[in-house]
């Protein structure tokens, strides 16, 4: 984690904010691949590198709060992303990780499903925020694909 650190702490992912406030789902998909070639190792390919990783990107970003596996709702989301004021964005983050590149797809609809049925907004909702928008996020070795709320 350290050596992570030190390799993200001057880097401008202000690029990687952009796409997720205009749910440009390619683009963080792209993004977060582009950041995984440059940081993760091969034996790195557990859910939980996967959190720091994402987290620590976040943080790094320094635009909103991140806070990760925070009770809301009926359960814990990975991450957790907002405005210091509830007139802004507020953001859930849902991590899988898929056994197949094939299957990545599959994985951002469980984490979206996942989110839904246990209600992760609720906390958001509660304390007064408006704009929430939820991220099911897959992974898969050095690759990554990002998608938004089911619609119904």
């Amino acid at each position: 984690m350290s050596w992570f650190d030190k390799k993200i702490r001057n880097r401008d992912f202000s690029a990687l904010i952009t796409a997720m406030e205009k749910k440009d789902c390619e683009a963080m998909g792209n993004i977060l691949s582009d950041e995984l070639l440059d940081t993760i190792s091969c034996f790195d390919y557990a859910e939980n590198y996967y959190h720091g990783f994402l987290t620590g990107l976040l943080k790094a970003a320094g635009k909103y709060m991140v806070r990760f596996n925070r009770e809301s709702g009926n359960g814990r989301p990975d991450i957790l992303m907002y405005s210091p004021s509830v007139r802004g964005k507020a953001f859930i983050i849902e991590l899988k990780v898929a056994a197949e590149y094939g299957r990545m797809a599959e994985g951002c609809d469980a984490a979206l499903a996942q989110a839904a049925e246990k209600n992760y907004r609720a906390e958001f909702e509660k304390a007064g925020y408006t704009d929430i928008t939820t991220y099911g996020i897959c992974f898969y070795r050095k690759e990554c694909m990002a998608k938004t709320e089911i619609t119904l």
